[in-house]
């Protein structure tokens, strides 16, 4: 239902659509249908990867909007699939966060960020709004507690020193 909503939303506001679709699934009768519809055929496994192909599509297209759901999932995680941070920081373009309210039948226009060398803050500053953002359709899916990182982002060790021990000496005066 998300990806209706979407889809009507981006018309109603005039947004260029572009679907990027499996290349496979271009074979056959569809894949007429689905050229017809803007979309874009992408192979995973192609050198440099989806990141690449879609980083190199924002070079190819004087407007190229690109939409996606972070999470990845339809249902409920507590981890951020990473491929759209990696795409926006190899094609230098920003972020806009965006989110369903359906108890209110609204359609949230989140910030626009950067993304910056530091992917743990940024994808804490993205899970935090739409943990905080939103209603999903069904609440019990989604994004909820805390953020679990990929196991590619090692936490930062602590920044709390270790004091030494106060030496102190003792001299006798006799």
């Amino acid at each position: 239902m998300d990806v209706v909503l979407s889809l009507g939303a981006a018309v109603d506001e005039k947004v260029p659509l572009k679907l990027l679709v499996t290349h496979d699934a271009f074979n056959g009768i569809q894949g007429p249908i689905l050229k017809m519809l803007g979309a874009i055929p992408v192979n995973k496994n192609a050198k440099g990867g989806m990141v690449g192909q879609v980083a190199k599509m924002f070079e190819e297209h004087e407007a190229f909007v690109m939409a996606l759901a972070p999470e990845g999932s339809k249902f409920k995680t507590q981890r951020l699939r990473t491929g759209f941070w990696h795409i926006a920081r190899q094609a230098n373009v920003p972020l806009q966060l965006v989110a369903w309210d359906y108890d209110r039948k609204a359609f949230m226009i989140g910030p626009l960020i950067e993304a910056t060398d530091d992917m743990e803050h940024d994808l804490r500053f993205i899970w935090d709004y739409y943990k905080n953002n939103g209603v999903p359709r069904h609440p019990h899916r989604g994004v909820s507690g805390e953020l679990e990182l990929p196991p590619m982002i090692k936490p930062k060790p602590s920044e709390k020193k270790v004091e030494e021990p106060v030496k102190t000496e003792l001299s006798s005066q006799g």
